[in-house]
């Protein structure tokens, strides 16, 4: 319940997009349902839209937060692999590197270990490959930070500050929480 109201108080930040078809009353529409946090109505909207025309990476974020945030997690994740394959489409590895790593976490969250650690490895390679720095390489430091927290603490500390870092100097405020969130459990461990 944490993580979601975390997720409540981050959507109620993300920018809403001019739209990218005038025409898309229906892309509008889910637009304005996330703006107004009528999150099941945005959800619904753009589901909808996706089915009738591509939608951006932007615009598939805003539907895996909003499925997220009514607990439709197969919608959640099925939005962020729609959001990674427009990214790779449109070219931006880095946006596709921290969409491949949100479809991780979501796995993380429902257990599933090994694919989970499919769409690490492909974040990892996308960062690798971008050749600039970008939010996905802090978002990578997570589950590192929560594999080694019990047993060494301190560089569970390293790896959040880090990640705190790297969220700051790119303004992605859900890095710079769970570097916080990492940061105080080094700190108690």
């Amino acid at each position: 319940m944490v993580l979601r109201a975390h997720f409540l108080a981050k959507a109620s930040r993300l920018p809403i997009a001019a739209p990218a078809r005038p025409s898309a009353g229906t892309l509008e529409h889910a637009r304005a349902a996330f703006a107004a946090r009528s999150w099941r109505e945005a959800t619904d909207a753009f589901a909808v839209a996706a089915s009738s025309a591509p939608l951006r990476a932007d615009d598939h974020g805003r539907r895996a937060a909003a499925a997220f945030l009514v607990g439709d997690d197969a919608t959640c994740e099925r939005a962020w692999d729609d959001a990674y394959r427009a990214a790779v489409e449109a070219g931006d590895r880095s946006t596709a590197a921290r969409c491949a790593w949100w479809i991780a976490f979501c796995l993380l969250l429902r257990g599933q270990m090994a694919q989970a650690s499919g769409w690490l490895t492909r974040s990892r390679r996308l960062v690798g490959g971008a050749g600039v720095d970008c939010a996905a390489s802090g978002y990578l430091l997570i589950p590192e930070l929560l594999g080694v927290l019990e047993a060494d603490p301190v560089v569970a500390h390293d790896l959040a500050v880090r990640a705190i870092d790297i969220g700051s100097r790119l303004d992605d405020g859900d890095l710079r929480a769970f570097g916080l969130l990492g940061r105080g459990q080094a700190l108690i461990a």
